[in-house]
């Protein structure tokens, strides 16, 4: 697959304290190459305060996920797969969910802060947030006034 298919929901953007005008969300791809993909949110006018964005999307991309550490090794020079999100701006709530296919395996996840990643590995863990619970296929990082950077599940797939 050249490069993976996508959709992208639609962004909503209120504010619960009272009325806004300001409905404006503008969704691009920035990066889609084989195994990387890039997106954007663009608000016009700016996030005022008490503003509120729900937006999620899905991807597609066959064997995007190494099966193995071994096959993560080889692929990606790292052990670690992550999923992740930048916060460049102040946010009250971020939440991200990897929901791994069925019968996906995985021996460890955390949540981590600002890895140091390159395409040709080795990658630099970033601080730890907080270790994820591997009993289940959804790993989940929800995070209240959290700071900005680069926010990532990250986990390893079994021996």
């Amino acid at each position: 697959m050249p490069a993976p298919k996508y959709s992208l929901l639609p962004p909503k953007r209120w504010n619960p304290l009272g009325d806004s005008n300001h409905d404006r969300v503008l969704f691009r791809v920035e990066k889609q190459k084989q195994n990387d993909m890039m997106f954007k949110l663009k608000f016009d006018p700016p996030l005022g305060p008490g503003e509120l964005v729900s937006y999620g999307f899905y991807i597609w991309n066959r064997n995007h996920y190494s099966r193995t550490r071994k096959e993560a090794l080889d692929r990606y020079k790292d052990e670690w797969i992550r999923e992740g999100l930048a916060i460049q701006d102040p946010a009250l709530h971020a939440r991200i969910t990897v929901e791994l296919p069925d019968g996906y395996e995985h021996q460890r996840a955390k949540a981590e802060k600002d890895p140091d990643l390159t395409m040709s590995g080795p990658n630099i863990p970033g601080a730890l947030v907080k270790d994820l619970d591997t009993s289940h296929r959804i790993l989940d990082l929800e995070l209240r006034r959290p700071a900005t950077g680069h926010y990532f599940v990250s986990w390893i797939p079994p021996d």
